[in-house]
């Protein structure tokens, strides 16, 4: 089985493409900035034979064409946005591309595949005034198709939205536990509210504030968002009645005993995360 993650350029350094190439069923996606400096693989048969073999060939500038060479693979396809609109991808992969690493993480053992992916419009204009580049790494890299990898990572317009969402409506990163297993517990609990709002997105209303009824997204007949389904959550969820009994007044409590002893909590050192911790977080 595969897995692929893709990720944003925080992740395209040395730590993060070592890290994920310890997992052989990992195939790791990533954005580069425009300004990086790669190289080329380089063939056994130009290494020196006296001293330390040459690990890197010639440099791979991504601002400066002149540095590409030709590409291994080339596709174009056509594809249709959210508002009906006809847009041509053009994508070039240079395979056995390698960069430069750290001493405690040695990148030149770990080749990647490069892509540039460049969205024109139907009249043949550039979308975007600069082109996406993409590296993808692991043992399994070649199994991808362009199509797939291009796909995969425009997953994470819809993955940031959600974070965005749930930090800001659905309380995720509000819980404060020293329980590892508690924030995972609430973490899932955030989710399974989210999905809650996906599904009730049809029996839901648009509730507009007074001020707000004279908004364009609350005119349009389009689907409502998952902040205007949780306006009317309130509504929708009274409509299905609870099978729990009425409160009952509760007894005192009976306290401390005499003699108790209670257990001191255990004091954890606090622990900086780096970027492979982030990585593990994440892929984990």
């Amino acid at each position: 089985m595969r897995y692929a993650y893709h990720a944003d350029s925080a992740y395209s350094n040395a730590d993060p493409i070592c890290e994920s190439n310890k997992n052989p069923k990992q195939v790791h996606i990533s954005r580069l900035r425009n300004n990086r400096v790669l190289h080329y693989n380089i063939s056994q048969e130009h290494t020196a034979k006296i001293g330390r073999k040459k690990c890197f060939g010639d440099q791979f500038r991504l601002r400066d064409n002149t540095t590409w060479k030709t590409p291994d693979i080339e596709t174009t396809f056509e594809m249709k946005s959210k508002k009906n609109k006809k847009q041509i991808v053009k994508i070039k992969c240079w395979n056995n591309i390698v960069m430069r690493g750290t001493k405690e993480s040695d990148t030149s053992k770990h080749p990647l595949r490069l892509l540039q992916i460049c969205v024109y419009k139907e009249s043949g204009d550039l979308l975007f005034k600069k082109p996406l580049w993409l590296i993808v790494t692991g043992e399994r890299r070649f199994e991808l198709s362009l199509r797939d990898i291009f796909d995969c990572y425009r997953q994470r317009f819809d993955i940031e939205h959600f974070f965005r969402f749930g930090k800001n409506k659905l309380l995720m990163n509000k819980s404060q536990t020293p329980d590892v297993d508690h924030e995972e517990a609430w973490w899932q609990l955030t989710m399974i509210a989210y999905t809650q709002l996906y599904f009730a997105r049809d029996l839901a209303k648009n509730m507009p504030k007074p001020w707000e009824k004279y908004l364009p997204a609350f005119k349009s007949a389009k689907e409502i968002s998952p902040t205007q389904v949780q306006k009317d959550f309130e509504r929708i969820i009274r409509t299905f009645g609870t099978p729990a009994l009425p409160p009952k007044r509760p007894k005192n409590a009976p306290g401390r005993q005499l003699g108790e002893k209670q257990v001191a909590r255990i004091r954890y050192p606090i622990v900086q995360k780096s970027v492979v911790a982030q990585l593990i977080t994440v892929s984990g």
